[in-house]
């Protein structure tokens, strides 16, 4: 599928722009003020045009280890936690925004942010009943602060950052049933999405731990913390493993055995014990079905597409 299939150039050439919301996060992250701006029709023009180049790119479901190219990931909007914040911000008095997250908040700011202070952008647009929310990064002015023009003759005056707004025409995201992102990077960072993911990798961790399929797991706790094992270690469904290692466990003892994979795997209790912190980056990736396209034919890891060898 591609995302003209999603959002096509007639929509697209059809949005009238209503406004935009500038957000700043309060220092726990768990709140942002926002406040109502309207920004000039030359960057609301390039936003729209960016929104038209990647048309025609593919869309595939969201994965935090898929490489951002060519391709928009498709977030399930259920799955962001501040999703039911900002309906509820946004639009009080409609089914989409009746619920709110208790644990997150945005409230209307006073007055508008200093610009070194905006983390990202709203951008509202209306397409007949519907509205289609594009997000942008903020672009924070320090750059420009030493920036002088000359007021008259013999005077030079100092730019004042506190009243230069940068806004950028990047796409961030787009909101138009779920997310589609087409910077993941940039998306993390907007929703503070990989503090949520700290919470779904310790509690990863502990299960397997409490559970004992990692017998020397708490001596690599550190490493487990690492943000590169933590891509993969989300995907390991705790109500699932144990069963997984029960029903593989004969393929999974010959494949460490037989593999320099840094993992042992001890059949008689279905146990696994690290060699050595590499080997926990392969063993979340067993343990996710994030290894190879099965456990029996070429063994690969796909941060590297490293082939491990045949059993």
């Amino acid at each position: 599928m591609e995302l003209n299939e999603i959002i096509s150039e007639d929509v697209i050439d059809s949005l009238e722009y209503k406004n935009s919301l500038t957000c700043k996060y309060n220092t726990k992250g768990d709140e942002i003020s926002a406040s109502t701006v309207s920004i000039p029709d030359e960057i609301v023009n390039y936003i729209v045009t960016n929104l038209k180049k990647k048309l025609d790119y593919a869309v595939d479901d969201y994965d935090p280890e898929y490489p951002n190219e060519r391709t928009i990931l498709k977030f399930d909007k259920t799955l962001l936690i501040q999703h039911e914040t900002f309906m509820n911000f946004l639009y009080p008095d409609t089914e989409e925004g009746e619920h709110a997250n208790p644990n997150f908040g945005i409230v209307n700011a006073e007055r508008l942010q200093k610009p070194d202070k905006i983390d990202f952008v709203v951008h509202i647009f209306k397409y007949g009943e519907e509205e289609i929310l594009i997000f942008t990064k903020h672009s924070k002015p320090e750059l420009l602060k030493k920036i002088y023009w000359l007021q008259s003759q013999e005077d030079f005056k100092k730019i004042d950052k506190d009243r230069l707004y940068v806004f950028k025409d990047k796409i961030t995201c787009l909101y138009y049933g779920d997310y589609y992102i087409y910077d993941k990077t940039e998306f993390h960072q907007l929703f503070k999405y990989w503090e949520k993911l700290e919470e779904v990798r310790d509690n990863v961790v502990n299960h397997l731990e409490r559970e004992g399929i990692v017998s020397n797991l708490s001596e690599y706790r550190d490493k487990y913390k690492k943000h590169y094992n933590m891509q993969s270690i989300i995907k390991i469904d705790t109500d699932n493993v144990k069963n997984f290692i029960k029903t593989n466990e004969g393929t999974l003892e010959d494949i460490c055995d037989q593999l320099d994979l840094d993992i042992k795997f001890d059949k008689s209790n279905n146990q696994f014990e690290i060699e050595d912190e590499k080997g926990i980056t392969i063993l979340n990736r067993i343990l996710s079905y994030r290894s190879g396209f099965n456990l029996t034919k070429d063994f690969v890891t796909f941060s590297t597409y490293q082939a491990h060898g045949k059993l």
